[in-house]
């Protein structure tokens, strides 16, 4: 019986790691693929309109509120923008178009009204 519990715990053991770690990198690696799209979607909008879009649907895209949403925020200086989704409780990843890098921390972006101060 003891062997049994044992072998079960095990296979529950493995399960739960096998999700937490090949999916959710899975899954994050999706959405920076689809976050790309929107990154590049937003430039080429930015380069033919001389401004960035209002939203998402401005560029093609459906905005959604689910579990793979993904973000877009306009900076105060309408220059430059984010794109993020949720990792987990409380983490996101985030796409800086300063940097044009995605990075596991939330920063404060250098806006390019803070330059001519």
């Amino acid at each position: 019986m003891k062997k049994i519990i044992l072998i079960f715990l095990g296979i529950l053991i493995f399960l739960f790691c096998f999700w937490f770690f090949y999916l959710r990198i899975e899954r994050e690696e999706r959405l920076i693929k689809e976050g790309n799209k929107i990154v590049r979607k937003i430039e080429n909008f930015k380069n033919k309109r001389g401004r960035l879009p209002k939203s998402l649907e401005e560029i093609g895209e459906k905005e959604e509120d689910d579990y793979d949403a993904i973000y877009y925020l306009i900076q105060k200086d309408s220059i430059n923008y984010n794109i993020y989704f949720g990792i987990g409780f409380d983490e996101s990843k985030i796409y800086y178009s300063d940097s044009k890098k995605w990075e596991d921390f939330n920063r404060e972006m250098k806006l390019v009204s803070d330059s001519l101060k």
